[in-house]
């Protein structure tokens, strides 16, 4: 009885490892199909690349290890057929969004600084796609801090509301209001403290594709100060 035991365990023991060894070779070969995917597409070298969440790969351009883009393989389209898709063309053309959401934020306020962050991943954009159709899907936020009184924020939110669409940038807009010592200190690293501590004097949110938005307005109670 004990020998069957014994052995039943050491069966169960080797089941399990067996199963282990396969999904490691599984996710492995998901990563490496994933750079393949890429390399193939954007004619780059990728590197550091793993496993982020069930479907999502995260790697780094050789020429920038700073760099973190995704790509998935999954039903993009509710159709059922499962494609890659990623989100590194928007870092391609980073400079070009920077520029137009600076452009739109300096004829609103005398001083700003913007960070922009991508939001999405998708499977329909080639190599040579044109920036615009980049702004139009939308799938990216616009950080917008300033240290601008609050007293004509509203005026201020439909100006940036207003170049946004201009540009044709149809993302999600964030616009902060800081205290001139924070503003100093901000930094794209502080993005989420600044939220998280109150440290504003009044924050909105701009849904680019809702034209009807109304603007509302949070204040901050700076229950910390930034560091």
């Amino acid at each position: 009885m004990k020998k069957t035991k014994m052995y039943l365990i050491l069966i169960m023991i080797l089941l399990v490892s067996m199963v282990s060894t396969a999904c490691m070779w599984t996710e492995e070969g998901y990563v490496n199909t994933a750079v393949k995917y890429m390399e193939q597409k954007y004619g780059e070298t990728f590197v550091d690349a793993y496993m982020w969440t069930e479907n999502s790969v995260i790697m780094s351009p050789i020429k920038n290890k700073r760099m973190q883009v995704y790509a998935e393989y999954r039903d993009f389209n509710g159709n059922g057929k499962k494609e890659w898709g990623d989100n590194y063309l928007y870092y391609l053309h980073m400079d070009e969004m920077y520029s137009d959401a600076k452009e739109v934020a300096d004829s609103v306020y005398e001083n700003s600084k913007i960070y922009i962050h991508i939001n999405g991943i998708t499977n329909n954009f080639k190599l040579n796609t044109d920036i615009l159709e980049l702004y139009k899907r939308g799938t990216f936020t616009t950080y917008i801090y300033t240290d601008k009184d609050i007293e004509h924020k509203e005026e201020d939110a439909l100006k940036i509301k207003q170049g946004m669409y201009d540009k044709q940038m149809y993302g999600i807009v964030d616009i902060y209001y800081l205290r001139k010592e924070d503003f100093e200190k901000m930094s794209e690293d502080k993005i989420d403290e600044v939220s998280m501590k109150g440290a504003y004097n009044a924050e909105t949110n701009l849904y680019m594709r809702n034209r009807e938005q109304e603007i509302k307005w949070r204040y901050g109670d700076f229950n910390e100060d930034l560091e």
